[in-house]
C-alpha cells in the first residue's frame, strides 16, 4: 500500500468533484487539515472511513488501494491490495496497542511510586493496582500468545517482588507504616502492621508521642515491644546520650538536651543560676493541667530529671515552671530515693538496658510515677 500515490490520487479525484479540503473533511467528519496530511502522504484515513471515502469520490475500494483509476479490460492484482490493507490494519493495531501499552505501564510505576511514598493503611491496594496496571501495558505490548502470557505474568512477579523491596528499605531507613500489609493488630495503644519479612509497631498512634519500631528480627511481639508514653525516636536513650556532657553551659548542646525531652514540644526557654550550688530552670509555655492527662506532666518530669542528672555531672537543682505553678528537684533526691539510678551506669558508660527497664519502662506504671513524684518532687504554686 502505497501511502504517497494514495495521497494523490484522493486529491485528483477531490478536485475532479471540485470540492475543497474543508468540503470534503466535513462530508466526513473530520478535520481539512487531517485531510490535508492523507494528500501529502503523511498519514493515511482510517480503515473505518475507506467505504464513505469511495462513495463520495466514485471510486471502487480497488482502485482506492491502487490509488489509481483501474480500466475496466484491466486485471488489477486484487489479492495484493487485500494484503497490504491487512498489513496496513495489523500495522495500525500494533501502534494503538503500543500506545496503550506504554500508558498502562507509565500510569502503572507512578501509582506504584506514589503508593509507596504517600503510603497509608491501604497503600498494599493501590501497588497492587499499580502493578497490574503496568502488567497490562506489557501484555499489549508484546507479540505472540504464549510469549504474552508467560512475559506478563514474569513481570507481574519481579514487579510486586521490587516494589517490596523498595518499601522495606524505606521503612528500615525512616520506620513508617508499610505499603504492603498482611494483617493489622491494634492492642492498648500500639498498632501492629504485619508485613512481608518484617513487623513495624506503632506506638502511641495518632498523638504527638507517637513513634515507629522496625522489626525485621521478630523479636518483639504486641506484649514484649519496648512502650513509652513519650516519642521514643526523639526522646529515647539513643538520642540524649548524644548530649552527654560533665558540665553545664553549653548553651548548645543544653538546648539540644532539653529540646529532645518531653514537653519540649510545647515551647520553652531555659536559664542556669549559679548560687552555692548549680540551678537549672526550664520555663515551660504551657499550664500543667493542660496537658496532664494520664499524669504525662508528672511522667514527663520524672523523666527529664532522671535524663538531665544523669547526662550533666555539675547540676544540682532542676526547677520546672508552668503558667501557674513550679517543681523542683534536686541531684541528692533522685541518687538517694531514685531505684537502681546508679545502675545507669555500668564501669563508668551509660547502659542502654538498664535505662530503658528502670527509667523508660517504668513511666508506663502510674503507680510508681505517683511514689516517686511525692518522694522527689517539691511543688509550690506561683
Amino acid at each position: 500500500m502505497d501511502q504517497i500515490k494514495i495521497g494523490k490520487f484522493i486529491k485528483q479525484c477531490r478536485k475532479e468533484k471540485h470540492m475543497t479540503q474543508a468540503e470534503f473533511a466535513e462530508i466526513l467528519g473530520v478535520s481539512d487539515r487531517t485531510v490535508s496530511k492523507w494528500e501529502t502522504g503523511r498519514g493515511m484515513p482510517d480503515i473505518s472511513l475507506f467505504e464513505s471515502i469511495c462513495e463520495t469520490l466514485n471510486v471502487t475500494i480497488n482502485e482506492f488501494l491502487s490509488g489509481e483509476r483501474i480500466q475496466e479490460n484491466h486485471v488489477q492484482d486484487f489479492e495484493e491490495n487485500i494484503l497490504s490493507t491487512i498489513h496496513y490494519t495489523n500495522k495500525k493495531l500494533y501502534e494503538k496497542d503500543k500506545y496503550y501499552g506504554m500508558c498502562f505501564i507509565i500510569l502503572g510505576i507512578l501509582m506504584c511510586f506514589l503508593s509507596i511514598i504517600c503510603v497509608d493503611e491501604k497503600g498494599c491496594i493501590y501497588v497492587m493496582v499499580g502493578s497490574v496496571m503496568s502488567s497490562i501495558g506489557v501484555f499489549r505490548l508484546l507479540k505472540g500468545k504464549k510469549r504474552k502470557v508467560l512475559c506478563t505474568i514474569l513481570y507481574f512477579i519481579v514487579s510486586v517482588i521490587f516494589c517490596i523491596g523498595i518499601d522495606y528499605s524505606l521503612v528500615k531507613e525512616n520506620p513508617r507504616i508499610p505499603s504492603y500489609i498482611i494483617n493489622i493488630k491494634e492492642k492498648d495503644n500500639t498498632i501492629m502492621y504485619q508485613a512481608p519479612f518484617y513487623n513495624v509497631y506503632r506506638i502511641n498512634p495518632n498523638t504527638n508521642q507517637e513513634y515507629f519500631v522496625f522489626d525485621s528480627k521478630h523479636q518483639y511481639s504486641m506484649d514484649s515491644i519496648p512502650k513509652s508514653p513519650f516519642n521514643r525516636e526523639l526522646s529515647g536513650f539513643k538520642q540524649i546520650k548524644n548530649y552527654e556532657n560533665k558540665y553545664i553551659g553549653n548553651n548548645s548542646n543544653d538546648a539540644q538536651l532539653i529540646n529532645a525531652l518531653p514537653l519540649s514540644e510545647y515551647g520553652y526557654v531555659f536559664e542556669i543560676k549559679e548560687d552555692q550550688n548549680l540551678e537549672l530552670f526550664i520555663n515551660y509555655h504551657i499550664s500543667d493541667w493542660y496537658v496532664n492527662d494520664s499524669a504525662y506532666v508528672y511522667k514527663s518530669l520524672l523523666y527529664n530529671s532522671v535524663s538531665i542528672f544523669m547526662l550533666i555531672d555539675n547540676v544540682e537543682y532542676i526547677t520546672y515552671r508552668f503558667t501557674g505553678s513550679t517543681y523542683r528537684i534536686s541531684r541528692s533526691a533522685i541518687e538517694n530515693k531514685y531505684p537502681h539510678y546508679y545502675e545507669l551506669r555500668r564501669n563508668n558508660q551509660l547502659n542502654e538496658t538498664n535505662f530503658n527497664r528502670y527509667v523508660e519502662n517504668k513511666m508506663n506504671d502510674e503507680s510508681f510515677v505517683k511514689e516517686q513524684w511525692e518522694n522527689l518532687f517539691q511543688k509550690k504554686y506561683e
